[in-house]
C-alpha cells in the first residue's frame, strides 16, 4: 500500500513542478514583451531625434544611455521628450550657433539626462530666456529685517562688531 501512495504523490509533485515551470516561462515571455515595447519606444525616440534635429546623429545607444533615456522617459513621457528635442534644436546655445567663449554643442547624451531635460523644458536654454536673480539687499525687506534682528541680537553691540572688522549689517548685504 505504501508504494501506491507514493505514486500519486510523485505524480502530484511532477505536475506541480511542471505548472511552476510554465508559470515561470509565462512571466519571462511577458517581461520580454514589455522589454521589447520599451526598447521600441527608446529606438523611436532616437529616430525622432535623428530626423528632427541637427545634432550629431545617434547610431546606437550604450547601456548607460539606455538607462538614462529610460529614466527620462519614465519621468517625462514620450511627448515631453520629443518637445525637449525640438526646444534643444531651437536653442542657439545648445546647437552651438551662438557665439560665446565656449566652443560647445550639446550631445544626445547630455540632452537626455533628466535634470537637463527639466531645464530645457523649463526654457532655461531658450534664446529669449533671462534669469534675474535679485541681490540680497533687493530680495525681501522683511527678510532683511529678520536677518538684521538676528545679527544684532546674536553678535552683540556695534562696537564689538566694528572691532571684529565689520562696520555693520549693511556690509553683509553688499
Amino acid at each position: 500500500m505504501k508504494a501506491k501512495r507514493k505514486e500519486p504523490k510523485e505524480k502530484n509533485k511532477a505536475k506541480e513542478r511542471s505548472e511552476r515551470m510554465k508559470e515561470k516561462k509565462e512571466k519571462i515571455d511577458n517581461s520580454v514583451v514589455v522589454l521589447n515595447d520599451k526598447e521600441a519606444t527608446l529606438n523611436a525616440l532616437c529616430e525622432f531625434f535623428n530626423n528632427n534635429t541637427t545634432f550629431k546623429k545617434v547610431i546606437s545607444l550604450s547601456g548607460i544611455d539606455k538607462q538614462i533615456l529610460a529614466e527620462s522617459l519614465r519621468l517625462y513621457g514620450e511627448e515631453k521628450l520629443k518637445e525637449c528635442f525640438i526646444r534643444a534644436q531651437n536653442s542657439d546655445f545648445l546647437t552651438g550657433r551662438k557665439v560665446s567663449r565656449f566652443d560647445w554643442e550639446a550631445s544626445f547624451g547630455w540632452i537626455i539626462k533628466p535634470h537637463n531635460v527639466a531645464n530645457i523644458l523649463n526654457g532655461k536654454y531658450d534664446d529669449n530666456y533671462k534669469q534675474s536673480t535679485p541681490k540680497l539687499n533687493e530680495y525681501n525687506s522683511s527678510q532683511n529685517a529678520q536677518i538684521r534682528n538676528y545679527y544684532d541680537s546674536s553678535l552683540g553691540s556695534d562696537s564689538e562688531i566694528e572691532s571684529a572688522g565689520f562696520r555693520g549689517f549693511d556690509d553683509l548685504l553688499n
